[in-house]
């Protein structure tokens, strides 16, 4: 026969600890399922992130997910290269080796280096904020044909002239840049030329060949002149750049400074400030500051190329001129000396 006393202790089950899951409520058991399940979501993320970028595997899937997003917007007119991925995440890249290519599969923009950071919320308004980008070894490679735009133009807009515009604005409606940092730069133009229509015969054949002497001129199988130039940046600053605008009006920058040298004319630019305005047959300019090796002043006017034949100049210069930064003009200018004039 058992005895009560083990009966006793068989029959008083143990009481359950408090905090423990027999002592909670439904609601208290509830809550911690919950907060249980959004720790792990952010954990989740967390990890998915710092996989993301921490891991050679993970940058490869960030940074294509980024390219494929940018070629959307070129809508099968170029195409985004990277070269080497040095660091990545949601709003920053940094790369080497950077190149925007053409349906040819020729670089049209391409940089050595290349640093830039996005404001990530203006995505969701479909606006392309950069809001600082930091580049070595720029080269751009810009050409035109007898007909249409620059091929940067068409790379990034289409054909307007063929295109409806769109209702609503889209993804490469609007793209700005707060802050712009070139550090060693090469712009080369190549455009259509041809003499004024009012030379014919051998007039025409004079006015071609004094052109192909003081300008690099080149000349297709069709007969068709198209003229070379090239302009190496070596220092640029620059600001409250619009390289696209939602209202289509001109694209605009801000220069607080740049220096370089241009073939054509040959002249190099110590330092030029100022604000430039653009479209796809026309620079405005309203520069406040420019100096040359020698010489000061400033330059406000527009030169404009929509129509065949030369650059067409319009353009006010208030200068204090040393004659050394004009040999170009004529090469039996004296070598010392200065002048002032507006031309």
């Amino acid at each position: 026969m058992t005895s009560p006393d083990t009966n006793a202790g068989a029959d008083a089950a143990p009481r359950a600890a408090p905090g423990t899951s027999s002592g909670m409520s439904s609601r208290q058991r509830r809550f911690w399922w919950a907060a249980g399940i959004m720790l792990g979501a952010i954990g989740g993320l967390g990890i998915s992130y710092s996989v993301a970028v921490n891991t050679e595997s993970g940058r490869r899937w960030l940074l294509s997910t980024m390219i494929s997003s940018a070629n959307g917007l070129f809508g099968g007119r170029g195409t985004l290269r990277v070269g080497i991925l040095r660091s990545i995440g949601p709003t920053h890249i940094a790369a080497d080796n950077v190149a925007l290519l053409d349906t040819a599969g020729v670089p049209v923009v391409s940089a050595q280096q290349l640093e830039g950071s996005i404001a990530i919320t203006d995505l969701l308004d479909q606006a392309i904020h950069i809001r600082r980008l930091a580049v070595r070894g720029l080269r751009l490679d810009l050409k035109r044909d007898e007909k249409g735009p620059w091929n940067i133009a068409y790379i990034i807009s289409g054909d307007t002239a063929k295109t409806t515009p769109r209702a609503t604005p889209g993804f490469g409606d609007d793209i700005r840049v707060d802050s712009l940092i070139v550090d060693g730069g090469r712009v080369a133009t190549i455009s259509p030329w041809a003499p004024h229509p009012i030379f014919t015969g051998a007039a025409r054949d004079s006015v071609i060949a004094v052109k192909d002497s003081l300008h690099d001129i080149v000349r297709t199988a069709t007969g068709t002149f198209f003229e070379r130039r090239l302009m190496v940046l070596e220092r640029v600053r620059a600001r409250d750049a619009i390289i696209v605008d939602v209202e289509k009006r001109p694209a605009s920058m801000r220069i607080d400074t740049l220096s370089g040298v241009v073939s054509d004319p040959p002249i190099r630019i110590a330092h030029a400030a100022g604000r430039i305005r653009w479209t796809g047959d026309s620079l405005q300019l309203n520069l406040g500051d420019v100096r040359l090796p020698a010489s000061t002043g400033t330059a406000v006017g527009t030169i404009d190329w929509h129509n065949p034949g030369p650059l067409r100049y319009d353009v006010i210069i208030n200068t204090n001129a040393g004659l050394t930064d004009l040999q170009w003009i004529w090469d039996v200018l004296p070598a010392e000396g200065r002048g002032s004039a507006t031309v």
